[in-house]
């Protein structure tokens, strides 16, 4: 007979424990397969999102300011776009917030989309028609109850930031009557499943999203005709094209990038002037001054300009209110300041020129001392401080020449637009952003506005100017190219344009970006669940392999007589082993099929579960079964592979004993003194890594504690096993040496005679008292709230100190008669919007939303996390990296280092991002323990304006009330601040919502080890059932002698109890160790689920334990001796 027959045989032979055997492999393959499919399907899910919200779009473009549509026309009238089958469409994407008045409801942090009916065919599911005229269309859960509570037909009003001219936190900018508003009528609602939940921002969580006819949109904003968004995607149809940079090329004009050429004239001489660029933000960018003086060279050199506003300009107790001065270095060709001779008048840092009605009005003479007084360049909360600064007076430039011709000095040109104040009739007429006080105002002042608008009357050099006025926004108002005599101005300025063009265009600005591929990319997350979930069954694969190791040992002492023969009828050893490997791959191969099946439905239900009972984990039910081959597989290998290793392991610690007792031997293990130096050896060993884990975490970064705690439990947990192992094959190799003086002593030692499964069972309820203890303890009870009990967050940036008087008086928060406000402290940060990094977000963060903590943060707010002198860390100069770059302090949330970041470096670790094509060096400073702040990068408030220096406002804050003011205060402000979209919530509840996510994981991890603890109980089980099978002679030969079969049970109970009251102690003080600093801290308590945890496994092992005894109970004894 055949090795294969043989084999073939055996699975008909013995066929209840054959299937025993194959269910548990089948279990093992189950879990396995099934975590593998888990991760499958989270990571299948986050794509499918992806793909449904960006319907067939490719590429997009977003800019910062608004662009004219015609860029979009010129990309769609492309022939070789269209071939492609590919199209383009034009949005306005704003931010703002909805207000339902019907229902009293506003929600914040709406993206409103202005898009044409074109749109709408780059996705699926839309509405029944696109908007039109004053239809909104909304999304369901934006339109839902818990948010604006909307119904078709609804009129909603929609509130949306007013595109800023000048930056808001200059003197010159506007910092109230900076919200547009307008009323909508609901006209559909759609789905968030498909094209409706368009977004560029990966989050699983379904958008808050509003879509309106894009050029009402524009009009709202008084931004007719132009967009900020451009989309490419397939036509509907179309197989996705290959996308070249050469069939997608835009040419912005220099209007596009807020840009303006132009020529001016002068009336030197016929035909004379300069070319002038200016910005419609006043302010040149650093980028544009940098291109221009790039491609400008040689003739076309251009002349810097910067004009700023004086308030008053002083010559002793004379005067002139509201005046313009300009910063400027003149040259030949365009002066301003030019010498009798042309030569051109060079000012130090400390002299001034007036022009000649200055002059005369202020009754000055070259070398008498000028003050100007000027607003600082940059408010802070909205606060306007007037500084001074004083000249001496170099000399006097007229306005006119001899021929009654202009100057160059008098050039109107000079000064920047200024919505409000050069666009006016009169001084009388000005509607400034500034504090304006009209009665400074005199009659000649108006004359002179009359004659000379806002021409500059005052010049000083270029360097001071920059000293006194220049700031984050800019130190240039214009750049001047003079233009030559043999080129016409048209040709010039023609030629200077497309110069400037080219080189802005390789900046980026107008770059399209591979959004499908950004997007996919992140789907990728951070957190591995295949991984994740597999860690989750870690003790159940635990439990799945004892059980299936102590089944194997089981059938070999059933069919350690049946081997014993084939070797006494000629079968090799080596025959043997390969007649049980050939057993064992049909048994594996057929449990592996079994499992790998089951595993699909092991998988779905784990993601039922991520939908409904563990929803909290991942924020919304979006989790759905995807089977992959590739997953499948790898769990028919992995699980086959390990059932098969555990198996051949099994039975080849019993091969030895089979060969040496022969044909009627049983086939238990004998203790003995090598196995026990071993165990020694393996306990020690255990013991000195729990102390240096211990000295570690205590002497060492604090980052690492939690794990080297856990770590030097879980080596504690190892030295408990392998001791008491140790000490049991100790015990047994001096049998025969024992005095029985008590029936203790004697379970003592019948537990020393089958020292492998005393240990298996005491190692089944260590670890499972481990798991049990360990996890229920992290879970993460929120019992205090800090410093402040409040956080909001506004949707438009608040420009006035919400922690001031003046501050809350703009706002009209004074006029609350209790006070409420005056006893409450607010502190307001800088936020910089971008991806959500916290635990909450199951995409990785590709640009992570980052928040400038203020000097006016309380000193001890992060005391507990970050020491005594926590600002230093924030504020302290890092050296620069090797290629010089500046390398900027920051402050994470633990949660955001790990998981959003992939940070496990702790203190000091380094990374990257890039945005704008701009790359910046962050360095870990502190790292914060369960912060609110989570899913952030926190940088001092200096840091974030360097980094990002067109931040403006305020749209985070923090607030400390006293906890019965906190719904009064909450109301106030939602209330008075409702234009801005200003949403607070309890700090607490923000904290529930982030670790509701780690206790939602120990939860689904509990339940698995539920799972778990099911099938310990069956090992636990088969660990008896096989002790009462191997000592079956020893209890028959013990009644022969005289033992009643109560105290035999009395015996087994005995050893049962103390095998269960070890395995839980090793457990017990394995995780106080594991959770030790927790214990201290006093942050957790061992909930009510971990003590009936443990109850319930001590329960289930002495009724295992009494099952066995019953069973033991019914031999015959007689039987049992017949073989003994």
């Amino acid at each position: 007979m055949t090795l294969l027959r043989l084999a073939l045989a055996a699975q008909k032979w013995k066929r209840t424990t054959r299937v025993a055997l194959l269910l548990a492999v089948a279990t093992t393959t189950t879990i396995l397969t099934g975590a593998l499919l888990v991760g499958d399907s989270v990571n299948g899910s986050l794509r499918d999102l992806i793909l449904s919200r960006l319907g067939r779009i490719d590429r997009l473009i977003l800019t910062e300011v608004l662009f004219r549509e015609e860029l979009c026309n010129q990309l769609q009238q492309s022939a070789d776009f269209r071939q492609r089958g590919m199209q383009a469409e034009s949005a306005i994407l704003a931010r703002g917030s909805l207000k339902n008045p019907a229902r009293s409801m506003i929600v914040s942090g709406v993206t409103v989309f202005g898009c044409d009916d074109s749109f709408w065919q780059l996705g699926e599911a839309g509405p029944t028609k696109p908007p039109q005229g004053d239809q909104i269309v909304l999304t369901d859960r934006l339109a839902s109850r818990t948010y604006l509570d909307a119904r078709i037909g609804d009129r909603i009003i929609v509130q949306l930031g007013r595109p800023q001219q000048i930056p808001a936190e200059s003197p010159l900018g506007r910092k109230m009557e900076t919200v547009r508003r307008r009323v909508w009528t609901v006209s559909d609602i759609v789905s968030t499943d498909g094209f409706g939940g368009f977004s560029l921002s990966p989050n699983q969580t379904r958008p808050l999203n509003a879509f309106v006819a894009r050029a009402e949109l524009a009009d709202m904003l008084d931004q007719s005709g132009k967009a900020n968004l451009i989309l490419v995607g397939r036509q509907r149809g179309a197989a996705p094209p290959c996308l070249e940079e050469n069939a997608m090329e835009i040419t912005p004009e220099l209007t596009d990038y807020g840009l303006r050429l132009q020529f001016v004239p002068t009336s030197a001489a016929a035909g004379s002037g300069y070319i002038d660029l200016t910005s419609e933000q006043m302010m040149l960018p650093e980028a544009v001054q940098a291109a221009a003086e790039k491609v400008w060279t040689g003739a076309d050199q251009p002349q810097a300009t910067f004009t700023y506003l004086a308030n008053w300009i002083s010559a002793g107790s004379k005067r002139i209110p509201y005046s313009t001065v300009t910063a400027i270095d003149s040259i030949k060709s365009l002066g301003p300041l030019l010498r009798a001779d042309g030569d051109p008048v060079q000012l130090a840092d400390d002299e001034i020129v007036l022009n000649s009605w200055a002059a005369e009005k202020l009754q000055a003479q070259p070398g008498d001392r000028i003050e100007i007084t000027y607003f600082d360049p940059v408010t802070t909360h909205g606060r306007v401080e007037e500084k001074t600064a004083e000249f001496r007076l170099h000399s006097i430039v007229p306005l006119f020449d001899g021929q009654q011709r202009a100057t160059l000095a008098n050039d109107r040109q000079l000064t920047p637009e200024l919505s409000g104040v050069t666009d006016q009739a009169s001084i009388d007429a000005w509607d400034p952003p500034f504090p304006f006080d009209a009665s400074r105002v005199r009659e000649q002042d108006e004359l002179y506005w009359d004659d000379y608008r806002a021409t500059p009357k005052a010049f000083i050099s270029q360097r001071a100017g920059e000293t006194l006025w220049s700031s984050r926004f800019g130190n240039l108002t214009s750049l001047r190219v003079p233009k030559s005599k043999t080129e016409s101005a048209e040709a010039a300025q023609l030629r200077l344009h497309r110069s400037l063009q080219a080189e802005l265009s390789r900046s980026g600005t107008f770059a399209f970006r591979d959004i499908r591929g950004e997007l996919l990319r992140a789907a990728g997350g951070t957190t591995p669940f295949g991984v994740l979930f597999l860690c989750f069954s870690m003790f159940l694969i635990f439990s799945s392999l004892l059980l299936l190791s102590l089944l194997v040992r089981l059938d070999v002492d059933q069919r350690a007589a049946e081997w014993s023969l084939l070797a006494a009828v000629g079968f090799q050893p080596k025959r043997i082993f390969q007649l049980v490997c050939l057993e064992t791959f049909f048994l594996v191969g057929a449990g592996g099929v079994v499992g790998t099946l089951l595993g699909i439905l092991y998988a779905a239900t784990m993601a039922h579960g991520l939908r409904t009972w563990w929803v909290q984990a991942v924020a919304t039910p979006f989790v759905h079964l995807h089977v992959s081959g590739l997953g499948l597989a790898s769990g028919f290998v992995a699980g086959g592979l390990v059932c098969f290793l555990a198996i051949l392991w099994s039975f080849s610690s019993q091969r030895r004993a089979i060969q040496r007792r022969g044909l009627v031997a049983q086939a238990h293990t004998l203790a003995s003194r090598n196995v026990s130096k071993r165990l020694f050896r393996w306990a020690t060993f255990s013991l000195l890594v729990a102390v240096f884990a211990v000295t570690v975490a205590i002497f060492g970064p604090p980052s690492l504690r939690t794990v080297l705690f856990f770590a030097a439990g879980s080596s504690t947990l190892l030295f408990a096993i392998t001791g008491f192992g140790g000490q049991l094959h100790r015990l047994g190799a001096e049998r025969g040496h024992h005095r029985m003086q008590s029936l203790f002593r004697f379970a003592g030692v019948c537990l020393s005679r089958q020292p492998q499964q005393s240990v298996l069972t005491i190692a089944l309820v260590a670890v499972a008292t481990f798991m049990i203890l360990s996890v229920s303890a992290f879970r993460i009870e929120q019992n205090k709230e800090g410093r402040f009990n409040l956080l909001a967050e506004s949707a438009l940036p608040l420009y006035f100190d919400l922690a001031s008087s003046d501050g809350r008086e703009e706002y009209g928060l004074n006029r609350e008669p209790d006070g409420l406000l005056g006893k409450t402290q607010v502190v307001s940060l800088r936020v910089r919007g971008g991806d959500d990094a916290s635990c909450l977000n199951l995409y990785r963060a590709r640009h992570p939303r980052i928040i400038g903590v203020p000097p006016t943060m309380p000193h001890d707010f992060f005391a507990d996390d970050l020491g005594v002198d926590q600002w230093g860390v924030l504020l302290q100069d890092l050296p620069a990296d090797a290629e010089g770059n500046r390398i900027v302090p920051v402050v994470l949330d633990q949660n955001t280092a790990r998981y959003g970041l992939g940070l496990y470096g702790g203190v000091g670790e380094q990374f990257e991002l890039t945005d704008q094509s701009r790359k910046t060096t962050f360095q870990v400073v502190a790292l914060l323990r369960n912060s609110f702040f989570q899913g952030s990068l926190l940088v001092s408030e200096d840091s974030l304006l360097d980094l990002y220096p067109e931040t403006e406002g305020y749209r985070y804050f923090l607030i400390d009330t006293a906890p019965d003011n906190a719904l009064a205060v909450t109301t106030l402000l939602e209330e008075q601040l409702a234009d801005y979209g200003f949403d607070v919530e309890p700090i607490a509840d923000r904290l529930a919502m982030l670790f509701g996510v780690q206790n939602t994981y120990l939860t689904a991890f509990q339940a698995l080890g539920g799972l778990g603890l099911l099938l310990g109980t069956l090992g636990l089980l088969a660990v008896q059932f096989r002790n009462i099978f191997s000592r079956r002679h020893e209890f028959a030969l013990q009644q022969a002698l005289g033992f009643s079969p109560h105290r035999l049970s009395i015996l087994l109970i005995i050893e049962t109890i103390f095998l269960l009251v070890t395995g839980l102690v090793a457990g017990i003080l394995a995780a106080s160790i594991a959770i030790l600093p927790y214990l201290v801290d006093g942050e957790v308590r061992v909930p009510l689920f971990a003590t009936s945890g443990l109850i319930l496994l001590f329960i289930v092992g002495l009724s295992v334990g009494l099952i066995s005894i019953r069973r033991m109970l019914k031999a015959v004894p007689v039987v049992a001796l017949r073989g003994e």
